[in-house]
This record gives structure tokens, sequence and C-alpha cells, in this order.
């Protein structure tokens, strides 16, 4: 399957998220569900999702759950891709 072209430049750190879920095979549904919960969890921030601490991560997934729950009826996943927080 090709790979659409973009016009718009990708930071590192989303192409090695990119880069890591192909090396893991991941499905092309799952890897924009990922980008969408990491850009969700940046938006959550305020600010680029590698200088999240693990203290940030635990508000966000609470937050996400709240907020997932009624959308989802409970069904909630967030991915934090490796080295994201140290």
């Amino acid at each position: 399957m090709p790979y659409p072209v973009l016009d718009t430049p990708v930071s590192p750190l989303r192409q090695r998220l990119i880069d890591d879920m192909n090396m893991r095979r991941f499905s092309r549904e799952t890897q924009r569900n990922y980008l969408r919960d990491i850009g969700r969890l940046a938006t959550f921030l305020g600010r680029s999702p590698d200088t999240a601490t693990a203290d940030d991560l635990r508000r966000f997934q609470v937050e996400r759950q709240g907020a997932d729950a009624v959308a989802y009826a409970g069904r909630t996943t967030t991915f934090v891709p490796t080295g994201v927080c140290a």
C-alpha cells in the first residue's frame, strides 16, 4: 500500500513514533489511533509529549477515562511510546 504524500513536515518525534510502529508491524488503523491519542496527550499537556512526566501521564489517563467512558462505554486505550518520558 503506498504512503500518502504530505506537504507538511513531520516532527522528529512523530517520525520516530511512526517508524517504531512500522517496525512492530502495527496496522494502519492502530497507527492512526495511536497518533490521535498522542495528539490528545499533547493538547492536554499544552506541550510536546516527550516532556511528559509519569504524573502527567497518570492525569491524562484519568481525564481520558472519564471522557472515553461517556463516548465508548468504558473502552479506552492510551498508548505511550517507549522513550516518551524518562
